[in-house]
């Protein structure tokens, strides 16, 4: 249906005017892997942010969605999205999100599968203050 719809004009990275939030965003935030990886391959950024400067990267650290996290970090790791720069900081943002949602798999996923060095301390120190022991035991162990 996304297809279709793209291919009769529909604007792909359309933001709602209040909030910002582009179909890709509401995607990821619903946890529906198949509509924004569609929406991906019909060109929809990845980097485009809501009102609150966030991308669909973080939305997907926000939301636990290790899937889509990974198929993002992986299109823009082989250079084919041509934001390069701002891998570091959407990576940065994503780590700090799911620290604060305590989603140690999300966690555990940026560790081991990127190549960016993470401030765990600070992720130690909101972890304790939200009161998430399994991240805190994680993040000991590493």
């Amino acid at each position: 249906m996304i297809t279709l719809l793209v291919q009769h004009g529909a604007i792909v990275d359309y933001a709602s005017p209040k909030s910002g939030r582009t179909p890709l965003l509401i995607a990821v935030e619903e946890n529906k892997a198949d509509a924004a990886k569609t929406l991906i391959s019909c060109g929809a950024s990845q980097w485009r942010e809501d009102s609150e400067g966030k991308n669909a990267i973080v939305y997907a650290a926000r939301h636990g969605s290790t899937e889509l996290l990974a198929c993002m970090l992986e299109r823009c790791e082989d250079g084919s999205d041509g934001q390069g720069s701002q891998r570091a900081t959407s990576i940065e943002s994503a780590f700090s999100a799911a620290v604060k949602s305590g989603n140690v798999e999300i966690c555990r996923y940026i560790l081991d599968c990127t190549q960016h060095t993470i401030d765990i301390s600070s992720a130690m120190c909101s972890a304790c203050t939200n009161g998430h022991t399994d991240l805190v035991q994680f993040l000991l162990s590493r």
